[in-house]
């Protein structure tokens, strides 16, 4: 009898959920089931849809539906009410999440960072970590699920040569603070036909669970907090993933996944901002800025939510920076079983 390979369904929690932080740098992965303690919320049952390139499922996808931004200032949403969903891969082969160039110039604007092509990467004032809020991802229509990740959890220190950066070397009126950089890349500097990736600077924040015999992913918010374990057992191969509700009404991702796609020639990401700080949300980074120098923000950069311009700048790439890297490709996990 010739041998079959099989999926064999998993769950992903990371990091480990102890000392009430995602900075503990660990985590753990469960195989034929789930645990029910790591995780707050209901557990999400979500459809995996398929590579437009390929037309397989060869990558984690779901439907992304929504992003906004929260701080103690306000609540300011990114996505258009025209916004469709789209197909996001939630990708442990990458750090960063990659967001099309609208949404990502957008949270550049709110938080006051600043990409820079050359060093491909985007960069902001290390004081934007005390801003106390989140980002939250949507998935699967308004009934779907919603991860809130931490501010400071897509905010990581520049280092170069062994030593911090002076955040005057991308923000040259801010000498009193460092350089950090901003766990957020505008989709076309990927190249043509990219995916939309949420690589570890959202999965931090996420419970994941990868049903790959039914193509399906449960998704809820991870718990940080918890120090309990409940684990529940797939009741076989086929079975759906337990203790998990499917979306009603999901929204769904709209594409001919037919393996003929053509790659969709874009041009690279420019940032063109006039306003830093913008909206609700804006309102506490540009406090954050400002108190952390004791001192008004820096010269063309608005210190209110409202009004306020931005002056045209250039760059000096920094060399040598330890920046967690981007993957190249995308990382499809599983766990073959030859029956």
């Amino acid at each position: 009898m010739a041998k079959r390979s099989r999926w064999v369904s998993y769950a992903l929690t990371y990091p480990t959920h102890t000392n009430n932080s995602a900075e503990n740098g660990k985590g753990s992965i469960l195989f034929g089931g789930i645990d029910t303690g790591k995780y707050s919320g209901t557990l999400a049952n979500l459809a995996i849809y398929p590579s437009q390139i390929s037309g397989k499922v060869d990558a984690m996808a779901v439907s992304f539906t929504s992003l906004s931004i929260t701080t103690n200032s306000g609540t300011t949403v990114i996505t258009p009410s025209s916004f469709q969903a789209q197909a996001a891969i939630l990708d442990t082969g990458s750090t960063d999440t990659v967001l099309p160039d609208d949404l990502a110039q957008t949270i550049f604007d709110i938080a006051g960072a600043q990409y820079v092509p050359d060093a491909g990467t985007a960069f902001i004032a290390c004081k934007a970590r005390n801003v106390e809020g989140k980002i939250s991802f949507g998935f699967g229509g308004s009934n779907g699920p919603v991860i809130n990740v931490p501010i400071s959890e897509m905010i990581y220190e520049v280092i170069s040569n062994g030593s911090t950066i002076p955040a005057s070397a991308i923000f040259p009126q801010d000498s009193t603070d460092t350089l950090c950089g901003f766990h957020v890349t505008p989709l076309s500097v990927l190249g043509s036909g990219s995916p939309i990736l949420f690589g570890d600077s959202f999965i931090r924040s996420a419970y994941i669970v990868y049903d790959l015999a039914n193509e399906r992913i449960g998704l809820a918010q991870t718990d940080f907090n918890s120090t309990k374990s409940n684990v529940v057992a797939f009741e076989s191969l086929s079975a759906p993933i337990p203790s998990a509700t499917t979306v009603s009404n999901e929204e769904t991702v709209s594409y001919s996944a037919t393996g003929t796609a053509a790659y969709i020639s874009v041009p690279t990401f420019s940032q063109i901002t006039t306003q830093f700080f913008i909206g609700s949300a804006g309102g506490a980074f540009a406090t954050a800025v400002a108190a952390a120098e004791s001192l008004t923000a820096p010269k063309g950069i608005q210190t209110t939510a409202t009004g306020g311009t931005s002056t045209s700048k250039s760059f000096a790439k920094p060399t040598a920076m330890a920046r967690p890297g981007l993957a190249a490709g995308v990382l499809a996990v599983g766990v073959a079983v030859l029956m």
